[in-house]
């Protein structure tokens, strides 16, 4: 028995059609929300992140100032104590 052939109206034609389009615009709109979701973390987590690196960078910056003057008394220091057994004859 020879299977009847459904007519397809227009009608029905451009009812399938929408529904097509409703079904790809229903996940795209998934999507962006999903994509908005995770850009907003991100945002949030960039926040957080660039208030730590200030704050590092105002611990470090007073850190490394004072390293310098150490390291240069400290220079200072070894060249007057070497001086000073150089005059009294202590060898090192």
């Amino acid at each position: 028995m020879p299977k009847e052939k459904k007519k397809v109206e227009l009608e029905d034609l451009a009812v399938m059609i929408k529904q097509g389009f409703d079904e790809v615009h229903d996940k795209f709109e998934k999507v962006d929300k999903r994509f908005t979701e995770v850009h907003e973390k991100m945002d949030l987590e960039f926040g957080v992140i660039r208030s730590d690196i200030r704050d590092i960078k105002g611990t470090l910056g007073p850190l490394v100032r004072g390293m310098v003057s150490l390291e240069k008394d400290y220079s200072n220091l070894r060249m007057r104590v070497s001086y000073l057994e150089q005059k009294v004859g202590v060898e090192v």
